[in-house]
Order: C-alpha cells, then structure tokens, then sequence
C-alpha cells in the first residue's frame, strides 16, 4: 500500500530562480566606477605618425582632447588616416586651400552638428594641428587656412614641451 503524499508536498509548485538585482547593481557600479578611474583626459591626445617630431615649445596650459590633424614630412594625417601626400601640397601654387581636408573636415562638422541636435553635445569646432619640426610653412599655412575656411577657428599648435634653454638653443 502506497502513503498518501501531504497536503504541503502536494500544493508545492515547482520554484523559479530569480536573480538579484541587488548584487547585479552592486557589479555594474563596480565596473563603472573603475572604467571612470582608469578614464584619464590627460593621456594621450594626439597620435605620433611615423618620421613625425613636433617641435619644442613653452606653454602653461594643458593640451585639451579634440580633433586632431597630423602632418608629418610625408604625408597630412586626419583621424590616423593619411589623406594626401605633403609633395602634393608643396605642388599646389594657386590654391590655399587642401580639397581632402576640407572635405573630411565638412564630413566632421555634419557628423558633429548631427551628435549636436541628438544629443545635446555642444559642438565647438576645436582642433590641434600636431606639424612636424621641419615642416615648410607655407604647408602648415594652408592647413591653418583650411581649416579655418571650413569654420573651425579654435586651432592649437602641439609641441613637445620643454624648457626655455631647449626652445632658445643657450
């Protein structure tokens, strides 16, 4: 003869598992908390291309992280991409302006404008232009001037910093 099951185990439906969303909150402010730490402003803000060696200069002020263009000996660099060679800028006697960059700056600025109305992201249309020490300046002009035709006015020069006696040769 078979016992008769109790009332308790009969009724027992079978249980789920369910997470904690105690711990769960605990792990993801963990991690968040250590991403931000490890999060520095300060670091690297602009890629050195290759052959690429920013002059010496005196400064104060802390470089800020913004877009950057690099134009090394050989080759102009936007957003680690090589854009256009700096023979064919040296080439060009009629012109101020460099086609490529431009165009990738109008690409930026629409990309950012975009961001800007989404998001709420203020757009302040900054840049540094990291120029290798022997550069011609007739290049770094028309880079300068590039950029300022398509509305990017805030420019800033980045060089390796160092002490007055490097930068005058004493």
């Amino acid at each position: 003869m078979a016992f008769k099951p109790s009332a308790a185990k009969k009724n027992r439906g079978s249980t789920e598992g369910t997470l904690n969303m105690n711990s769960m909150m605990d792990i993801l402010t963990i991690m968040l908390l250590f991403l931000l730490m490890s999060f520095s402003t300060e670091g690297s803000l602009a890629t050195k291309s290759d052959g690429l060696t920013p002059p010496k200069v005196l400064t104060k002020q802390k470089p800020k992280k913004v877009l950057a263009i690099n134009v090394s000996t050989v080759h102009l660099f936007f957003k680690k991409d090589a854009i256009v060679d700096v023979d064919k800028i040296i080439a060009q006697k009629n012109s101020f302006v460099i086609q490529e960059l431009a165009d990738k700056l109008d690409e930026e600025a629409s990309r950012a404008i975009e961001l800007e109305s989404k998001f709420g992201i203020e757009f302040k249309r900054e840049l540094v232009i990291v120029g290798d020490s022997r550069l011609p300046f007739n290049v770094l002009l028309k880079v300068i001037i590039t950029c300022g035709r398509n509305g990017f006015a805030n420019l800033r020069l980045l060089g390796n910093l160092s002490n007055k006696a490097d930068v005058l040769g004493i």
